[in-house]
């Protein structure tokens, strides 16, 4: 077993937490979230990051309190058919189809152009998948259950400390790589999965020929940054916090900065549904529609006029589609289809093959019955959140679903995602701290 860095700083952050209240391990959970590619323990080649750790801490803390007694909501009971559904398919399906040859293509050594053999077989990694998604909806449940003791101002600022985290090491990121600093100390506590899976996209940036960064904080990649910058700032523009418009301009030019072409499309198909929708029910007013057009028009001007800025973003936009990345992304999509088919259906289990896109990875990995668990899971959990009465509260609590859900179809394709399951327990705080004022209301009255 060995213990990064990073995982003797957050084991003792877990500890501290657990002397004092537990919303403060509440906290850690919803942190822990952006630690996307920092490992806390290894144990036989398996590395458990800080999302999974913190989890299993504040399951154990949260079933202590309520001493077993726990509620399940609708969609909780929905969510834990789907996580025992995936584990279960993660254990027949590779046995059942066990020898099976599939292709599939990698950018291992970020060459977009070769193509490998996978052979189906079960082993300890498909069952990581199903576990961690479990993990992550019964912390949600657990949430759901507890009484906190907070308002949802206090953890607005937890919110807000987390974003200025996030922007803080992305920003010195791009800054030291731009004046040739040497990020070794970002690598080692925020992208230490170098030392298990070997290069990772952070290093690749450092490469002679690249020597630029694009924002990517504490992420794997960009594509997933992007995803929550999207979603942070439509947590921003919904919110009823001071500073509002530093956080959103704040969180526009890390977008920028950001280069990922999902962040870029997630947001614009995001803004359509919002407008689509408020537009519906006649809740945009003009001087809205003006305050929000206006710096759009300003800033597509200025980046039309710029022969660098206009020739950089329609690389990392409209021109993706000529990209190697792109090419990659289709193919091995195709070959995901077509595990689909050959399973019958059925899929081949979690983790068993390589998709860019949610969609394929329901259907290749927990098959057509699991694709359709986990619509009904994604149904109830907007569900709940359109009996929410307070308009902007509403779209806050449906925008940290629905951005990481559209970034996950577009590009962000684990079924485990990190800014998905942060967007769920964020729900969770939400309607638990709601259903103690409403208790709270009807004792008063």
């Amino acid at each position: 077993m060995n213990i990064s860095i990073f995982g003797v700083i957050w084991l003792i952050a877990l500890f501290v937490s657990f002397t004092k209240q537990i919303k403060y391990t509440l906290y850690l959970l919803i942190f822990s979230f952006v630690f996307q590619s920092a490992w806390v323990i290894e144990i036989v080649g398996v590395d458990l990051n800080a999302s999974l750790i913190t989890s299993i801490f504040f399951i154990s803390r949260a079933l202590l309190l309520k001493n077993g007694k726990i509620k399940i909501p609708s969609w909780g009971k929905y969510g834990l058919i789907y996580a025992f559904f995936t584990i279960i398919v993660s254990i027949i399906a590779p046995n059942i189809f066990s020898g099976m040859q599939l292709q599939t293509m990698t950018n291992e050594g970020f060459n977009f152009n070769r193509v490998d053999t996978v052979i189906i077989s079960f082993s300890f990694s498909n069952l990581t998948l199903g576990l961690s998604i479990l993990l992550y909806l019964v912390d949600a449940i657990m949430i759901s259950n507890i009484d906190f003791h907070i308002e949802w101002r206090h953890f607005e600022k937890i919110f807000k400390n987390i974003f200025i985290f996030v922007s803080i090491v992305g920003v010195v990121h791009v800054l030291f790589t731009f004046f040739g600093v040497p990020v070794t100390i970002l690598k080692e506590l925020f992208h230490n999965e170098y030392k298990i899976i070997g290069n990772t996209y952070f290093d690749m940036l450092l490469l002679p020929q690249y020597r630029f960064a694009r924002l990517m904080s504490t992420f794997y990649e960009p594509s997933y940054c992007g995803a929550y910058l999207v979603m942070a700032l439509a947590y921003f523009y919904f919110a009823d916090i001071k500073n509002r418009k530093i956080y959103l301009l704040t969180g526009t030019i890390e977008l920028l900065l950001c280069l990922a072409s999902t962040g870029f499309l997630t947001l614009i198909m995001f803004a359509f549904v919002y407008i689509f929708f408020s537009a519906l029910r006649g809740k945009i007013p003009l001087k809205k529609i003006i305050a929000v057009g206006c710096p759009v028009i300003i800033v597509g001007i200025i980046i039309l006029i710029n022969p660098t800025m206009r020739n950089l973003l329609y690389n990392f936009t409209l021109g993706k589609v000529n990209s190697d990345s792109y090419s990659l992304r289709k193919i091995v999509n195709k070959y995901a289809m077509d595990a689909f088919i050959k399973t019958y259906g059925m899929g081949v289990g979690g983790n068993a093959i390589d998709t860019y896109s949610l969609f394929y990875s329901l259907l290749s990995q927990i098959g057509i019955c699991g694709f359709i668990l986990y619509v009904l899971f994604i149904k109830a959990v907007f569900g709940a959140n359109l009996k929410i009465q307070d308009a902007k509260k509403k779209w806050q609590m449906i925008s940290i679903v629905l951005i990481p859900l559209i970034a996950s179809i577009i590009s962000c394709q684990a079924l485990n995602f990190c800014v998905f399951w942060m967007g769920i327990c964020i729900f969770a705080i939400y309607n638990s701290i709601a259903k103690v004022n409403f208790v709270k209301e009807i004792c008063g009255s």
